[in-house]
């Protein structure tokens, strides 16, 4: 689903635009980004490794080095009914709960 087909927040288009996120950034973030569950029940939607993966697959090489050094910066704040609330520049990582396995091993 694109990002221009998904409603934005107020919030989230004024923070779009006060943070300079162009639309296609938004729109391969949210289509490829990995997504977590946030504590207060949204999801944080970012690039990750396998992300950036499958995104080079289907964009290309050439595409993902143009990409690059932009897609990784970002990171999206969606609501459980497919609402951007906030886009944002991402400073530092994004920490995801690990559940303990049986063992004591983790994931």
């Amino acid at each position: 689903m694109l990002a221009s087909s998904l409603p934005l927040s107020k919030h989230g288009e004024q923070r779009k635009q006060q943070r300079a996120v162009p639309t296609l950034h938004l729109d391969l973030l949210l289509t490829y980004g990995t997504r977590t569950r946030a504590m207060d029940g949204a999801d944080v939607v970012y690039f990750d490794g396998r992300a950036r993966k499958a995104l080079k697959q289907d964009a290309g090489s050439t595409m993902m080095a143009r990409l690059s050094d932009l897609i990784g910066d970002v990171y999206a704040i969606v609501s459980d009914d497919g609402t951007v609330i906030t886009v944002a520049p991402r400073l530092r990582r994004i920490r995801r709960c690990l559940r303990r396995q049986r063992g004591g091993e983790r994931r």
